[in-house]
Formats: structure tokens, C-alpha cells, sequence
């Protein structure tokens, strides 16, 4: 995933116990060493040289990331890409590009993806246009997102807090280290550490911003992520409804275009994707289900707090 966390990436050989850690950080990525280890019944100590071999590792990170309206962001989609020649000399302009926060090498046809995330669709009709135009560049098919239901670490649904410089500080600080402590963070940002705590229990539980984990390069606990577009027969409402009860999700969107909905999910071995699969092209409404493999994420880069919009 990517590079632009500055930390040198490490294949870290992780057991159940360290999946454990992750998926809980997932949820929630402040969360006390002493909570994680009373959460899985594990020595304190345990876990804090599990976390801190994780952390340093860049296994995992733990980000901070705005909701998407906090940076303009008013057009979301994904894009598919046939190419011809070598892939990463497609993929490393996309990468490159500010408005795509993720770039991916998969299996199957279209074999390079790309999401776009941009203030407005005639900025987003521009990107593809410029995709287009890469040299190797065969074709390009977007689906627009409709509504994101589950994101990989940014919050979704309706904003109920208002955010404002002093936020939009220390925002910036959790990005350095989503784990930062309450005095770190108030004394770069020259406030108390009770004050400090008050703002983040109000941009969290307002929807503002998440912290969370995320899995950095490869797939250390032996899991790679899968995608899925699924095309419906009709409408999504009981679908969508069953993809929040997936319990591997990462992430899923309802769209328009080449899919209906968009889901990442995490996968284990083949037969387990297989089943996963037979069983999403079972649901009532489910027309069709085509999957891919992630195999190298070549760009995965959470927006700055610099972008926040004050509101």
C-alpha cells in the first residue's frame, strides 16, 4: 500500500492473535493496550510487543482520517482499466495523482483499478478524460458511487459536528500518529489534555472523523483483499442490508454504472473465496458477481488534514 507514511514496509509473518489486534484497532485505533489485551484474554505486556512489532514494522498503521464532505469531496467512483504493455507504467502516473487516494493491480480483466474522489462531476468527467490518455491506456469504465455504506477507515453517513481550526490542528497531529497521546497532542497544539479529549469525543461521535487501523503492504496474516461488483435484478434495499452482516467487510458502496454495489472483503484461502463468492451469487437480487484479487495495492493514501473544510 503506500509509501507516503514514511515508514519502510516489512512483511511481518502475523498469527491469529496479531489478525486479532488489527481487527480491533479496525474499529477503533486509540484503543488502550490494556483494553486490547483484556478484550483477547492476553497478558498486557503480550500485547504491547505484539502492537509495538506491528506498528514499527509498518504492518499497520493507525490513521485519522475526515469524512469525505470535510474535503470537498462531492463525486466518488471506480475505475476499470484494460491496458496494454507493462501495468506499472500506467499505474505509477495514477498513483501519482492527488484526486485518486487508491490504486490497485488485480487479477482478471481490467486488470488495474483506480478510485477517484473529486469535488464535482465535471472534475471527475476531466480525470477520466486524462486517464484515458495514458499511453497503454486501452479503455477505462467507471461506476460512480452512489452512497458509501462501510469506507476502509474514513467515517460515512451524516456529519453532526462542526469542526474548526483547533480541530483541523489536531487532526493533523493524529495523522502523524493516529495513537498520539491526549499530552502530546495538546502540547503541540496548545491546549489541555481534558480539552484535547472533549474535541475528539465530539468529531468521532459526531461522524466527523474515524481512527482506525490499516493493513499496510501484502498480506501478513496470510488474507488478501477481494473485491467484488455485484450486478442487481432489481432493487438493493435487502441487499444491502446483507452486506452490512458480511463480517469481513472493508468496504461497500451502492453505484451506478458498471456495478450496482462495490465490495472489498477480506479473503482466505481459495476455497473460502470461493464459498464467499457462491454464496453472494445466491441472494435474492443478485443477477451476477465478478471478483478480483488485489495483488499489489500500489497507491493506498488517506487525505490530509490540510484539505479539512472548516464548517
Amino acid at each position: 500500500m503506500s509509501e507516503e507514511s514514511g515508514k519502510r514496509s516489512h512483511k511481518f509473518g502475523g498469527d491469529d492473535v496479531d489478525e486479532a489486534i488489527l481487527r480491533l484497532l479496525e474499529v477503533d485505533g486509540r484503543l488502550t493496550k490494556t483494553s486490547i489485551a483484556q478484550s483477547l484474554g492476553i497478558s498486557r505486556s503480550s500485547i504491547a510487543e505484539r502492537l509495538d512489532r506491528l506498528l514499527g514494522s509498518g504492518t499497520i498503521e493507525v490513521v485519522a482520517v475526515p469524512h469525505p464532505l470535510l474535503l470537498g469531496i462531492g463525486w466518488m467512483g471506480y475505475a476499470l482499466l484494460d491496458v496494454e504493455g507493462r501495468l506499472q507504467a500506467v499505474a505509477e502516473p495514477l498513483a501519482a495523482h492527488s484526486s485518486i487516494p487508491f490504486c490497485s493491480i488485480v487479477t482478471g480483466e481490467a486488470p488495474l483499478r483506480a478510485e477517484i474522489r473529486v469535488d464535482s462531476t465535471e472534475s471527475a468527467a476531466a480525470l477520466i478524460a486524462w486517464m484515458r490518455s495514458i499511453p497503454g491506456v486501452r479503455s477505462v469504465s467507471v461506476t460512480q458511487y452512489l452512497e458509501v455504506l462501510r469506507d476502509v477507515v474514513a467515517p460515512t453517513g451524516a456529519i453532526h459536528s462542526r469542526v474548526d481550526e483547533v480541530d483541523r490542528r489536531i487532526l493533523t497531529q493524529l495523522q502523524v500518529d493516529g495513537r498520539m497521546s491526549l499530552t502530546e497532542i495538546a502540547t503541540a497544539v496548545r491546549r489541555s489534555p481534558a480539552a484535547i479529549r472533549d474535541r475528539l469525543t465530539r468529531l468521532r461521535e459526531g461522524g466527523a472523523i474515524r481512527i482506525g487501523a490499516v493493513l499496510r503492504h501484502g498480506a501478513p496474516f496470510g488474507r488478501r483483499a477481494m473485491g467484488v461488483g455485484l450486478q442487481l435484478s432489481g432493487g438493493d434495499s435487502e441487499v444491502v442490508h446483507r452486506v452490512a452482516e458480511l463480517p469481513d467487510l472493508l468496504f461497500a458502496a451502492r453505484a451506478m454504472g458498471h456495478f450496482d454495489m462495490i465490495l472489498t472483503l477480506r479473503a482466505g484461502s481459495a476455497l473460502e473465496m470461493h464459498e464467499v463468492v457462491e454464496d453472494l451469487r445466491g441472494w435474492p437480487g443478485v443477477r451476477a458477481a465478478d471478483t478480483w484479487i488485489h495483488l499489489e495495492i500500489v497507491k493506498e493514501r488517506y487525505y490530509g488534514a490540510e484539505q479539512t473544510v472548516i464548517r
